[in-house]
């Protein structure tokens, strides 16, 4: 059965391609893990703040 509503699949550049376009410093690596232990403590419970995750709304418009 197909799917009316999907036009077409495009698939996502796949990360190492992007590690090795994009230039990553010490500060860039400390960053990456501070967010991830603020993360990691809002899903633990541990740290009080809201997270929302929200992901692309151009899902609806083909252009954007």
């Amino acid at each position: 059965m197909e799917n009316i509503n999907i036009s077409g699949i495009e698939e996502l550049v796949k990360p190492k391609i992007i590690r090795n376009q994009v230039p990553i410093d010490d500060n860039i690596i400390a960053d990456i893990e501070n967010n991830r232990n603020i993360i990691r403590n809002i899903l633990y419970g541990s740290d009080k703040r809201f997270i929302a995750i929200v992901g692309p709304c151009s899902i609806h418009n083909i252009n954007e």
